[in-house]
């Protein structure tokens, strides 16, 4: 798929994975929570929780994420049940011609750290304590 579609990711490589990559950007779009961002940015708690961050401009990058704080605060103003166990999510794409490191701000503690260039994964956002946020690649 994204090998032979220059329009997709090269990590998208069946039809079910083009699906969600296509339907989570849609919806970031509708939503207006896509982010074209440069170099080796920090991704606000507004940009992150249910949105897309594309990274481009550049070799290799940093993405760093906002606090758990301020993330665990986009999560509730979002949704006024939210609490402890909650979950979103962020769609990062890595547009460089390098791989893109995604490194925690205060509180957050991320799996999966490295972005191939030309790829996008979905990770899990989890309100897993006070002022502590998980975040997991899950494709």
């Amino acid at each position: 798929m994204g090998a032979n579609n220059p329009n997709l990711p090269s990590n998208v490589l069946s039809d079910e994975e083009a699906i969600q990559y296509l339907a989570g950007i849609v919806f970031a779009m509708r939503k207006g929570v896509y982010n074209a961002l440069t170099g080796s940015p920090t991704a606000t708690a507004v940009q992150m929780v249910g949105g897309t961050i594309e990274i481009s401009g550049g070799t290799t990058a940093t993405l760093t994420t906002d606090t758990a704080a301020n993330i665990i605060a986009q999560m509730q103003a979002l949704d006024a049940n939210a609490a402890i166990g909650s979950t979103s999510w962020v769609n990062i794409v890595n547009d460089n011609s390098g791989a893109l490191t995604v490194t925690g701000g205060t509180g957050v503690i991320v799996t999966g750290t490295s972005i191939p260039a030309a790829a996008a994964y979905r990770y899990l956002l989890t309100w897993s304590g006070a002022n502590a946020v998980t975040m997991k690649r899950i494709g």
